[in-house]
């Protein structure tokens, strides 16, 4: 909403300050909250992130909700005078208005949900590491050791240090805003010494937040007000918190988290999907999807997608670039919900721990090793050649259906049979990554000629990313 008017009119000052704003912008943070953390406030689900900590960082978002909106706010006002100390005419202050508008509710705003989002996972995180610590007594500070790491972050690579050591309280992710670092448990280890370490002294606005419950600690810029506006502070610039009040039955709370539950037919998809979950950015990435394409698209196929995910469209191209979070999607009327089950399967192979790499080596979970073994048995209990045989044979299928297991035996047998990419491609890929694409196209959309040929395949692979997607 643009305040421009009202703050210029007075209307709106920074003694009088707009609750629609400062309510707004808390819910948002809540729900980075939410999102990180598997948690829902409104419910009393507090998860691993448990009830204190959890009203905590609640507490914590609606004083720095306050306090942004106390700083845009004056700031605003501080656009009315000019140079010469007199007021500027209306037109000249809104223009003004609305950047700084941009910048506070927009821009920054965004930054901020990220910090929410990323810090309560980090929370979860360190809070599981605490538990298990007599399994996993150290842990390591890993980055994406690529050109986009931080000099703060790429001095820390490689740091480890006992699992219960202080020296996690300042130098845990995140150091620094959009931060993708993370901590990773080890059974075994040395604690590195720190004397040999040329380490950046840690911003005190990044302290680990399992310690400090907050997200936002008193060391942000919008907390340092003048001292005349202290008492004013003190008060959270006039704006309450609200209560947060438990369902008063069980028919209320069914009715609260009904949407998390909400499994709709949606057309063009296989079978019934969860539908009208997704809140903040992934809600963002959902409705410019559904803009563009003109489709519906099932929650769980975007449910686990980075806040940095890259989207674009092509007409004659669709996939996904793990180096740079982007998946391109096909636009074509034909192919454009199977390609999005498809490259969005590629995402989510990785962001679940399915089939992803690390250290430069690719792991798979043990759920996707017996799911291939099952595939390879029946593979060969039909015999890859007869399948191969019968798919080229089978012309009235539509290439739509028959691509899928045509592209999957030619990854079993390194492009010996079937097709869909080079035999180079085949023999360098790893193991299972189109197989899995093709597992959740099967799993969204459906494919009867995939059924056919390899039932046991097609609904053991529907059963397992039922499972790894909670759906």
């Amino acid at each position: 909403m643009d305040y421009s008017k009202e703050i210029y009119d007075g209307a709106i000052n920074s003694s009088n300050l707009p609750v629609s704003l400062y309510q707004s912008t808390a819910i948002k943070l809540l729900e980075g909250i939410e999102e990180g953390a598997d948690i829902s406030y409104i419910n009393f689900e507090f998860g691993k992130l448990g009830e204190r900590t959890s009203m905590a960082l609640r507490e914590n978002v609606y004083l720095f909700s306050g306090a942004k909106t106390f700083n845009y706010v004056l700031s605003t006002e501080n656009l009315i005078l000019g140079s010469d100390g007199q007021i500027i005419p209306f037109k000249q202050f809104e223009e003004l208005a609305k950047a700084n508008n941009a910048l506070y509710n927009k821009t920054w705003l965004e930054v901020e949900y990220n910090s929410a989002q990323i810090q309560a996972s980090n929370i979860v995180d360190f809070k599981d590491f605490q538990s298990s610590k007599a399994t996993f007594p150290f842990l390591r500070y890993v980055t994406f050791k690529d050109k986009n790491v931080s000099e703060i972050c790429r001095r820390l690579e490689g740091v480890t240090m006992a699992t219960d050591s202080t020296f996690w309280h300042t130098h845990s992710p995140q150091q620094h805003y959009q931060c993708r670092c993370r901590l990773e448990p080890l059974m075994d280890g040395v604690e590195t010494k720190l004397s040999t370490k040329d380490l950046i002294t840690p911003n005190p606005l990044f302290k680990n937040p399992a310690i400090t419950e907050q997200i936002f600690n008193k060391a942000h810029p919008y907390y340092n007000v003048d001292s005349k506006y202290k008492a004013f502070a003190k008060t959270n610039f006039g704006l309450n918190i609200p209560t947060l009040e438990k369902p008063k039955s069980k028919i209320l709370k069914e009715t609260l988290i009904t949407p998390k539950n909400n499994k709709v037919k949606i057309e063009g998809y296989e079978g019934k999907h969860t539908y009208g979950t997704l809140t903040g950015d992934k809600l963002s990435v959902q409705q410019d999807i559904e803009k563009k394409l003109g489709i519906k698209v099932p929650d769980k196929l975007l449910e686990n997608i980075p806040s940095n995910v890259n989207i674009r469209y092509s007409k004659v191209n669709a996939y996904w670039q793990e180096s740079t979070n982007t998946i391109c999607l096909d636009t074509d009327e034909k192919t454009k919900i199977k390609n999005l089950a498809h490259e969005f399967g590629h995402l989510n192979h990785n962001k679940l721990k399915q089939l992803y790499t690390e250290d430069g080596v690719r792991k798979y979970s043990k759920e996707f090793l017996g799911l291939y073994q099952e595939f390879a048995k029946e593979l060969k209990d039909i015999g890859v050649a007869n399948i191969d045989k019968i798919c080229k044979a089978r012309k009235e299928i539509d290439n739509t259906f028959r691509s899928p297991v045509f592209d999957c035996i030619g990854e079993a047998s390194k492009g010996i049979y079937g097709g869909g990419h080079s035999k180079k491609y085949y023999k360098e890929s790893h193991k299972g990554v189109e197989f899995f694409a093709h597992i959740s196209e099967n799993y969204f959309v459906g494919n009867d000629f995939f059924k056919e040929l390899l039932p046991n395949t097609y609904k053991l692979g529907n059963d397992y990313m039922k499972k790894i997607l909670n759906d």
